[in-house]
């Protein structure tokens, strides 16, 4: 039996085989971040103005810069709590779930007064300019004596 033949006559086997060197599609897309652009992650804040010892909450989206549909190119979200010496104070790792994240970050007592920094990105948006990140100053008021 030559391989001509073969095929015309097994089609069960040569679909499978052309889906497989990518010839033909069955409907469904592989998500190739190599051809997305940067992404833009927005995060609610509940408050702007935080006292030591309370708890910054938040939720946010993570969306195609261009699209401002849901993306899924990043499976992680990196949020960072920032004091005014630029100086990490605490960093979340947070597994996006359909393009949505949410998190806290527990204040210190022993935090001076003063702006601090929560900053949001994603591994992907280090391929992009800073722009991408979201940035958002609080201000926190010590309790301390």
């Amino acid at each position: 039996m030559n391989l001509l033949c073969f095929f015309k006559t097994s089609n069960w086997f040569f679909v499978p085989f052309l889906a497989l060197c990518g010839l033909i599609g069955f409907g469904t897309e592989v998500n190739d971040s190599r051809n997305s652009g940067p992404e833009k992650i927005y995060l609610q804040l509940d408050d702007v103005i935080y006292s030591t010892g309370s708890t910054i909450w938040f939720n946010g989206i993570v969306v195609d810069a261009q699209t401002h549909a849901s993306s899924t190119v990043s499976g992680i979200v990196y949020v960072e709590f920032i004091d005014s010496n630029k100086e990490i104070l605490e960093r979340k790792i947070i597994k996006a779930k359909d393009g949505r994240i949410e998190g806290y970050f527990n204040i210190g007592r022993n935090l001076p007064s003063g702006l601090y920094l929560v900053r949001a990105y994603s591994n992907w948006n280090r391929n992009f300019d800073a722009n991408f990140n979201f940035d958002k100053y609080i201000y926190l008021i010590s309790t301390n004596k």
